[in-house]
């Protein structure tokens, strides 16, 4: 992540970043190495580990009342755990201004650990341990 926040951070001089399904926040420091503004929204108490941090949120309410426009959006693994992913895309819209980059990694079901397997392993199967799909891990799949 930090080759890649790196070369986008340089593109006309960005310097606002949000970390979107930040988790515990390891995205924060990169970000200071790097002199980008760093703002974090993680709507899980459990996960969330920068809470005493005045730039982090849990609600996409409280982070839209502050009329911020994001140079980058960081959305690193995440899309997957989501109910619906293309709405929380759209909600992003509101913190984009006209140059804004979206960064967006996703696992590719393509290259799953069960590859062949996919469908036949599903949702457990002891030689996999958990599956890339499993309830309440995996809720969407991509390529």
């Amino acid at each position: 992540m930090r080759k890649i926040l790196g070369k986008i951070s340089k593109i006309n001089k960005y310097n606002t970043v949000l970390d979107y399904g930040s988790g515990s926040g390891s995205l924060r420091e990169v970000a200071r190495e790097l002199d980008l503004n760093y703002y974090a929204y993680e709507p899980s108490k459990e996960r969330n580990l920068l809470d005493d941090e005045k730039n982090v949120f849990s609600s996409l309410r409280d982070l839209d009342n502050q009329k911020i426009k994001f140079d980058i959006i960081i959305i690193n693994q995440v899309l997957e755990h989501l109910k619906d992913p293309l709405i929380a895309m759209n909600n992003l819209k509101n913190f984009c201004h006209s140059k804004s980059i979206i960064y967006v990694s996703v696992p590719n079901f393509n290259r799953s650990k069960e590859g062949s397997n996919f469908l036949s392993s599903w949702p457990y199967d002891i030689r996999f341990n958990h599956h890339t799909i499993a309830p309440f891990q995996h809720l969407h799949c991509f390529n």
